[in-house]
């Protein structure tokens, strides 16, 4: 394949941070580039695991808190998240009525982003969900488990998900 064509199909602007690292030598920034897409889907396993198990302990532990499987219904619930949150939920349930699918808690958990997962575990919520979500890392030692700790970490494990699956490691 030629190199406009290859512009064309990855972009010229995504290339350019390659072709800089490989002082415009092409053939090395579009090895770079394949490599770079194999090294970012080794990492989907476990930050698959990780994104689905991270959001049935906290729907869980919400579930719990409420004592509503449809928590994220829950005046209770609606009442301390800002936003975000709500949007987040709405958002989730129009994509399911487009689909054409039955609502239910299981598919509004299962479509809702890693960021609004994450999102829970912001200052803002330090007095109202974190003395449960906490629970949701049964196995992480307590000077660890701190609501501060888990938001930064989170976050940071966000970031790097959004670059792997983007393929933008470089």
């Amino acid at each position: 394949m030629d190199r406009k064509a290859i512009e064309r199909i990855i972009s010229s602007e995504r290339l350019e941070l390659y072709l800089r690292h490989h002082n415009n030598d092409f053939d090395k920034a579009v090895e770079h580039y394949k490599a770079n897409i194999e090294i970012s889907e080794s990492f989907y396993p476990m930050l698959s695991i990780l994104e689905v198990g991270l959001r049935n302990n906290i729907d869980y532990q919400l579930t719990r808190k409420l004592n509503d499987e449809n928590w994220f219904e829950n005046n209770d619930f609606i009442k301390i998240v800002s936003s975000y949150q709500i949007d987040s939920i709405s958002e989730a349930r129009k994509n399911i009525h487009r689909e054409k699918k039955v609502v239910t808690a299981g598919k509004v958990i299962a479509e809702l982003s890693f960021g609004f997962w994450t999102s829970l575990f912001d200052s803002r919520f330090e007095m109202t969900l974190w003395k449960n979500l906490r629970l949701a890392f049964p196995n992480c030692p307590k000077k660890i488990r701190k609501r501060k700790t888990m938001s930064s970490k989170s976050n940071g494990i966000r970031n790097l998900r959004n670059r792997i699956f983007h393929h933008e490691l470089t």
